[in-house]
């Protein structure tokens, strides 16, 4: 009687898969036995989100004797077991570095005018693009790892839901993590503290003389930010999710 043995192997990983055929067509030339490669999806994965053409799956259709995984364990559990789930394909942090700088700078630009300019809440003494280039890059270094977090995490919550409740959740969560962020602002980048002082030296002219600010308290502060925000962070959780997903298909249909 033929025994047949599955050899579970990682979707995305054509080494493993390489690896797996080779093995099977070894051990099939010297036994009974009929091997199986199936590939397996984490259950935390960025293509099934992004890539709707994908489908690496178990099939259903065989019912093997034996199922022996190969390469990465199939099965994770755990927080830090999810996030290396996630960041084992590419694909994943090609969407972290889109998604975190159309956040950080296209956001970035969003709030540049919401704050500074519809409030006259202010800035040092540079150009306005100075100004949200200095905002922006400081949202962006601070929240790359609050966005790489938040990506596996929205997935996991998503999971079997259509893409734009992914994208909802993203802009959602993102909006929701970023409403103290005029605050911090205020602290490390705001005019007269010491980064603006010298971004001021370097790029803009210590000696024009500025209207005063327009001072808000900080629950206002922290209320313009997340009522702005939401549609801002929505709509471009919305374009960086179809720039992954067109990236994709462009791809595939190149090689």
């Amino acid at each position: 009687m033929t025994t047949t043995v599955m050899l579970t192997v990682p979707a995305h990983d054509q080494h493993c898969v390489a690896a797996a055929q080779a093995m099977a067509d070894k051990l099939s030339g010297i036994s009974d036995a009929s091997f199986v490669i199936t590939p397996h999806r984490p259950p935390v994965d960025a293509r099934a989100v992004y890539d709707a053409e994908d489908t690496g799956r178990l099939d259903d259709r065989v019912r093997p004797d034996l199922v022996i995984p190969f390469g990465h364990n199939p099965v994770h559990s755990g927080l830090w077991s999810t996030f290396k789930s996630f960041y084992s394909d590419p694909i994943a942090w090609v969407a972290l570095l889109i998604t975190s700088v159309l956040l950080c700078y296209g956001g970035g630009a969003a709030m540049f005018y919401v704050h500074s300019i519809h409030f006259r809440e202010g800035g040092p003494a540079v150009s306005p693009y100075v100004h949200w280039a200095l905002d922006s890059t400081f949202g962006w270094f601070g929240l790359t790892p609050v966005i790489a977090v938040l990506l596996p995490l929205a997935v996991r919550l998503c999971r079997g839901l259509p893409g734009w409740a992914f994208v909802l959740t993203v802009g959602f969560l993102f909006a929701i993590i970023t409403t103290p962020g005029p605050l911090a602002h205020d602290l490390i980048v705001a005019r007269g503290t010491p980064v603006a002082n010298v971004v001021t030296q370097l790029l803009g002219d210590p000696s024009v003389v500025l209207q005063p600010p327009v001072h808000y308290p900080p629950l206002t502060k922290m209320a313009h930010q997340l009522v702005a925000g939401l549609p801002v962070y929505v709509l471009l959780s919305a374009i960086s999710y179809a720039f992954v997903r067109l990236g994709l298909k462009v791809g595939a249909s190149t090689r």
